[in-house]
């Protein structure tokens, strides 16, 4: 079980993950941060998962997810950091040190860690996971906001915040959210996609969040 810190020498994570060792706990921030800009103490990580050292990460918050579609999970799952999902501390290491008693082999460690094998950890379905670097969810967000826009959704906004009109309400997210879409869509080269957004009306040249254009902003920036 190796716990992180700030300021943690990339040393301290090589020498914990030195032969004989087979396998390792890894205790993260938050929903799985961890120093995702240090290239040291990822390649740490990296030679140890392909030396075959089972590294799973887990939260060391009470409660929490521990996936890998942010920008510091994907950079752990590239270095074969394995998501633990919302095991805890102890259950992973069980789970763990049984699975490798087994004898299997890392890869397959690997897989079934990420699965539920007696309902220790949520598992979530990859239908139902999207990411503003994916073309289909910036493709499928627009069209339901177009979609809701030109539905007649007036009456008050049943079941939502009482005096505002439902069909107001839909145009302001989209319009709040279509600077965002299509600012991925150009980081991404996603032409087709953006082409779409402009066709249906959202202008280039409106900024973003972090003030933004969809014209202006660079290719495979971050989203």
């Amino acid at each position: 079980m190796l716990q992180l810190f700030p300021g943690m020498s990339p040393r301290i994570v090589r020498s914990n993950l030195a032969p004989p060792v087979q396998g390792c706990v890894l205790l993260t921030f938050g929903a799985g941060n961890a120093p995702d800009t240090n290239m040291e103490f990822l390649g740490a990580l990296k030679d140890a998962s392909d030396r075959g050292v089972v590294i799973v990460n887990v939260s060391q918050c009470g409660r929490g997810l521990v996936e890998g579609h942010y920008a510091t999970g994907v950079a752990l799952m590239e270095a074969g950091v394995v998501p633990g999902a919302d095991m805890t501390v102890e259950c992973a290491i069980v789970k763990l040190g049984w699975l490798l008693g087994t004898g299997m082999p890392p890869a397959e460690v690997r897989k079934t860690m990420e699965r539920s094998l007696r309902g220790e950890l949520t598992e979530t379905s990859p239908e139902g996971q999207y990411s503003l670097t994916d073309k289909s969810f910036i493709t499928t967000v627009y069209r339901t906001l177009c979609k809701q826009s030109a539905a007649d959704g007036g009456g008050g906004g049943g079941g939502g915040l009482a005096g505002v009109d439902q069909k107001a309400g839909v145009k302001f997210v989209s319009d709040a959210l279509s600077p965002t879409l299509a600012c991925s869509a150009a980081s991404m080269g996603a032409v087709d996609e953006l082409a779409a957004m402009i066709d249906g009306g959202v202008s280039a040249n409106v900024a973003d969040y972090d003030d933004r254009t969809s014209s202006k902003v660079p290719r495979n920036a971050s989203s």
